[in-house]
């Protein structure tokens, strides 16, 4: 029968460091590195033999690619890390975040694999040689190399449609919308072009949507997501009420687009003229293009609320 003493000497290790790890001591911290060095000899050497082997908690590597920051300016992401935590402590799994894959790299050893959250703009040789050296890897929300690792991906769909179950099933009755509008005339990402009954989906972004929501990620359109979850304009004619807020001269066309005009798809904000409650707070730079009668007969019935 093989003893603590074998394995120690074969694997360079103390005999109570041996004893206390083979007997799965909790107390007892060595690296992943040692750990796999006695338990790979004590499996050579057959000493699970005529024993039962301990169930060691597996050790693995979340790479979690943000900064303070970036977490500060995303919190998708950074509640995403506090979930997959919160899932490897409740699952008795052992666990080290890294930022940056160079650093997973140098440990990959230590690991029975890694979760991976965040962008994904890293050299694609970082990821495949992360990949050769430990291939058990899923990414979630992102995938750089899917010939490679798994990922896992929301379904974006469902996931609105439970938010909104979740509102009708707490019986919420009276629910608004208070939203802006786009100078091409989209409410919501409702991009021109959109469907009136359309309920909240994902949408792909014009380059002008792209362009005034580049102030949110440093300036750069291109940064900007392409696609986006809007609420749809049928599901926003659901609301109970809605206010809509409009200002500035860039914005003249879309609001005599949405009071003059006719209900189109073209211009989604337009559907408004339908929603008994619907209301538009503007400014007088966004009132420029609307003729004088309808300025004048718009400031005579509100001006008690001016």
């Amino acid at each position: 029968m093989v003893t603590i003493k074998e394995i120690a000497q074969r694997s360079g290790y103390s005999p109570a460091t041996v004893s206390r790890l083979l007997n799965n001591d909790q107390t007892l911290s060595v690296t992943q590195t040692t750990r796999n060095k006695i338990l790979k000899v004590a499996n050579q050497l057959g000493y699970w033999k005529d024993r039962k082997k301990p169930a060691v908690a597996p050790t693995i590597a979340l790479l979690f690619r943000m900064n303070n920051q970036e977490q500060l300016q995303d919190s998708y992401f950074a509640s995403l890390k506090d979930a997959l935590l919160k899932t490897i402590e409740d699952a008795g799994m052992q666990v080290k975040i890294f930022q940056y894959a160079e650093e997973l790299i140098d440990q990959a050893e230590e690991f029975q694999g890694f979760l991976c959250v965040g962008d994904d703009n890293a050299e694609l040789n970082v990821f495949r040689r992360l990949h050769r050296l430990l291939p058990a890897g899923v990414f979630v929300d992102t995938d750089p190399l899917p010939h490679l690792f798994d990922s896992v991906q929301p379904n974006l769909s469902m996931t609105v449609r439970d938010a909104l179950e979740q509102f009708a099933d707490a019986g919420y009755q009276r629910i608004a919308f208070i939203g802006g509008i786009g100078p091409d005339g989209h409410i919501a990402f409702n991009e021109p072009g959109s469907s009136l009954t359309g309920r909240t989906r994902q949408k792909t972004l014009t380059t002008d949507t792209r362009v005034a929501n580049s102030r949110f990620f440093g300036g750069k359109p291109e940064d900007v997501p392409a696609t986006a979850l809007t609420v749809g304009v049928g599901t926003v004619m659901s609301a109970k009420e809605v206010l809509i807020l409009c200002n500035g001269h860039n914005k003249a066309r879309a609001l005599q687009a949405a009071i003059e005009g006719p209900v189109t798809q073209m211009w989604t904000i337009s559907v408004l003229q339908m929603h008994q409650h619907g209301i538009i707070v503007c400014d007088e730079a966004a009132c420029e293009n609307i003729t004088h009668g309808t300025y004048k007969y718009f400031k005579d019935i509100e001006k008690n609320n001016l």
